[in-house]
């Protein structure tokens, strides 16, 4: 561990932690940050180690800290705070600017801070987030590559059988506008998805009812709250049967979940997918088989994206394309990291809730920019009130 990338954050630490917290947390942090280093490298190690020491200045940790004063330091005090009364009276006007331009500033570098926050966070609630990826994938059409969110449904079972870092996969599609039939009340679903029984193993949800085998069931039908309470009211939702549109399949209710939030993953009900395709030349260079025999593919890794990966899926397409094949069709894949996919650029066939990362950049530069103009204000006009103590210093 190069102990020049980790000085100043832990000398921040030792400057507010009470000492007799200092030893331990002070030591979970750096045994997290060699981990990270091995993990994401040093870099991105250090961004972390930064992130957990902000954390923990928070009061509950700050004011564990014995602060002590001198009883000859009391009257000093008293005489500052007797002129600086003394000093607004007689200057209201430039206090009210000072303080109102430095306080609306702040108040909206925070406000600003709490947008930005929540957009780069998007998706970083799932466990082990940074191990999640959404497979991507391209083709040429019209001798133009595009780029897609979709893959053809057996690269899931593919991936999870000759590479051994994927830990397990889980795809995922949208059906089209469809209505759930409970007895004699009709819902819409815009949302309606099938999935595979793995989805809750990868993404993580909060269940009202029913736990995470909740597609392992037959004919089980995954319902969020929102969906559950228009068509069951207050009454549980777990074992009642219900429809989708006029067939006569029957579904029964296995779980219900919190309707998805801060996610850019977003559904109304989910269904067990049972759709399989192999993986052939046609699947990828014929379009319509392409979009109707694809779906979006989540995958856990054991560790992160890694050099050697990109290598490994190619050996593995190569078993049932032939390269130059697949080459000719401009047809690859690629890892794009869950948290990613918020504020990342716009795929074809993606079914995702979507962020501007424009909005983000603009608003980080805007409040920065504010907290600097309010500084300057702040200092021109201290120094215009300067002349005015001169007889008071």
């Amino acid at each position: 561990m190069n102990s020049n990338n980790v000085i100043w954050p832990v000398r921040l630490l030792r400057f507010f932690c009470p000492p007799h917290l200092l030893e331990e947390i002070e030591g979970d942090l750096l045994q997290k940050f060699d981990r990270d280093s091995k993990a994401f490298g040093e870099r991105k190690a250090k961004w972390r180690l930064i992130w957990n020491v902000v954390r923990f200045f928070r009061p509950g940790i700050f004011l564990r800290n014995e602060f002590s004063m001198h009883q000859n330091q009391l009257p000093m005090f008293k005489n500052y705070f007797i002129t600086s009364l003394r000093h607004i009276r007689k200057s209201k006007v430039n206090f009210a600017f000072k303080l109102g331009g430095l306080s609306l500033a702040i108040f909206s570098f925070l406000a600003i801070a709490i947008y930005v926050s929540y957009q780069v966070t998007y998706d970083t609630h799932h466990y082990n987030y940074e191990n999640v990826y959404r497979v991507n994938s391209q083709r040429k059409e019209n001798n133009e590559i595009e780029k897609y969110a979709i893959v053809p449904l057996s690269i899931g079972p593919m991936l999870n059988q000759y590479i051994p870092e994927v830990e397990s996969f889980a795809r995922t599609r949208y059906a089209n506008h469809s209505y759930l039939r409970y007895e004699d009340k009709l819902v819409d679903c815009e949302g309606l998805i099938e999935a595979d029984s793995s989805l809750f193993s990868i993404l993580s949800f909060r269940f009202v009812e029913g736990s995470g085998n909740a597609l392992k069931i037959p004919n089980g039908i995954v319902l969020t709250r929102t969906k559950a309470d228009a068509l069951f009211g207050s009454t549980t939702a777990l074992g009642k049967l219900l429809t989708i549109n006029n067939n006569e399949q029957v579904y029964q209710v296995s779980a219900v979940i919190e309707d998805p939030r801060h996610s850019s993953f977003g559904f109304e009900a989910i269904i067990l997918n049972e759709s399989e395709s192999p993986f052939t030349i046609n699947s990828i260079t014929s379009p319509g088989e392409f979009l109707d025999r694809s779906s979006t593919l989540f995958v856990r890794l054991k560790k992160p994206v890694f050099p050697e990966l990109n290598a490994k899926v190619e050996s593995v397409l190569d078993r049932f394309i032939k390269k130059t094949e697949r080459h000719e069709a401009g047809f690859s894949l690629s890892f794009q990291p869950i948290k990613d996919i918020y504020l990342g650029p716009q795929y074809k066939a993606e079914f995702a809730v979507k962020g501007s990362p424009v909005y983000v950049y603009t608003f980080s530069m805007l409040g920065i920019l504010l907290l600097v103009v309010a500084g300057i204000n702040y200092v021109n006009l201290s120094i215009a009130d300067f002349s005015s103590r001169s007889r008071e210093t």
